[in-house]
């Protein structure tokens, strides 16, 4: 994976962006008139907000389960 960044095709096409000291995959696809956002760092985990995610995903039981079993989070 490290090569893909560096290889003169991805260079040339903008095909990563150094986001933080990290290259991530630019937005794709791209249009000539519709500029997307580009890629942000990584935000620190809520657990609420996973909690909710988990709710949402219909898998909230199924981690309640595991954790009961003693499944560490």
């Amino acid at each position: 994976m490290e090569d893909t960044k560096r290889h003169p095709h991805m260079v040339a096409r903008g095909t990563y962006l150094d986001v933080d000291g990290i290259a991530q995959p630019g937005p794709a696809p791209r249009f000539s008139r519709t500029k997307p956002a580009p890629p942000t760092s990584p935000q620190e985990a809520d657990p609420a907000q996973a909690a909710d995610t988990l709710a949402e995903w219909l898998v909230s039981d199924e981690v309640a389960a595991l954790r009961a079993s003693g499944l560490s989070s």
